[in-house]
């Protein structure tokens, strides 16, 4: 599943990243959830997605360096959530 998610700093900055399986394993090993246990009824929370735009716009912003991950959070005011994939998962669509 890829997300696009934009950051809106405090500074009036913005930043997109694009989530792709790098992300997602990483989330996995952190959160101890599974990609396919992400339902309507069991999503994502707000500390789910800023771990997945910190990495994604860490991935696609390197080699410059970020701040750690604590400091970066709270220069956050907002966000936004796109799926890129609307048609579904491969289960999704094989099951439909």
């Amino acid at each position: 599943m890829k997300l696009r998610i934009t950051i809106e700093y405090s500074s009036g900055e913005s930043a997109v990243g694009t989530v792709l399986t790098p992300e997602w394993v990483k989330w996995e090993k952190m959160s101890g959830r599974k990609l396919p246990d992400i339902t309507e009824d069991n999503g994502l929370g707000m500390s789910d997605i800023t771990f997945l735009a910190y990495h994604a716009i860490k991935r696609e912003t390197a080699p410059n360096p970020m701040k750690p991950y604590d400091a970066w959070l709270e220069t956050i005011v907002d966000f936004d959530v796109e799926r890129l994939n609307p048609k579904g998962s491969k289960s999704e669509v094989s099951e439909g």
